[in-house]
């Protein structure tokens, strides 16, 4: 597969300091700027969209609204790559899992294949069974 383009998003944005009164709550702005790039990101039709921890501070009960948003982007067909460094916050839909640890790749498989082998659950910090 050519790969056309690739938009690499840095989320959450964080607010400026040019934020307007009154302003949102903690819960709700990383969530607007988040979804605000991904849809500025979409607009472009990239055919790979690498999102760099869509899903830190934001409210635990956001963050299955935005898995879900997503997971609706790939099923219409555009693939996904999501670094994220809390193994509870990676979708249940996710295909396929790397664990890097100080730069090396010691993991490469499905997230239920982590979560089942004791020595990247101590990486990741993840209970070991």
């Amino acid at each position: 597969m050519i790969v056309r383009s690739v938009v690499v998003l840095p989320l959450p944005l964080r607010p400026t300091t040019h934020t307007v009164s009154p302003a949102p709550t903690s819960s709700e702005t990383p969530r607007r700027i988040s979804l605000a790039s991904i849809a500025r990101a979409l607009a472009l039709d990239p055919e790979l969209l690498l999102l760099d921890e869509p899903f830190e501070g934001l409210s635990p009960a956001i963050i299955p609204a935005l898995a879900e948003s997503l997971a609706a982007i790939t099923r219409l067909g555009m693939s996904l790559v999501i670094a994220e460094s809390n193994i509870h916050h990676v979708p249940a839909w996710t295909r396929r899992l790397y664990v890097i640890e100080r730069g090396e790749v010691i993991f490469a498989g499905t997230p239920d294949d982590a979560r089942r082998d004791t020595a990247v659950l101590r990486v990741i910090g993840g209970k070991a069974s």
